[in-house]
């Protein structure tokens, strides 16, 4: 399981093949969108026909799952603009961090 930190800035990372990523939506050149499976998630379903891509990370010595849609709460497409999302507790009980990713 990757350790998720906050960095100089504050934002969640993760190291992926030896690099940090804070953005994961992007490849880590920074010009390129690409699929989150790329970074290790997984499409998951959250109940009442939506879905979202999920990651399970340590944080903080606890797990925690970073839980990532698009605007229509599915998981999310190459295509998609804006992803939204946040840090769960591991029974996704309670969002503690509110995320938002931009696009290449």
């Amino acid at each position: 399981m990757k350790e998720l930190f906050l960095n100089e800035e504050g934002k969640p990372s993760f190291v992926h093949d030896g690099i940090e990523i804070v953005n994961p939506t992007i490849s880590t050149c920074g010009r390129f969108s690409i699929p989150l499976e790329d970074y290790g998630f997984e499409v998951w379903s959250t109940g009442g026909g939506c879905t979202a891509h999920v990651q399970e990370f340590l944080f903080d010595g606890k797990k925690v799952l970073m839980l990532l849609t698009n605007d229509n709460l599915s998981h999310v497409e190459i295509d998609s603009p804006l992803v939204t999302g946040g840090l769960f507790d591991e029974n996704m009980d309670e969002c503690f961090l509110n995320l938002t990713f931009e696009r290449a």
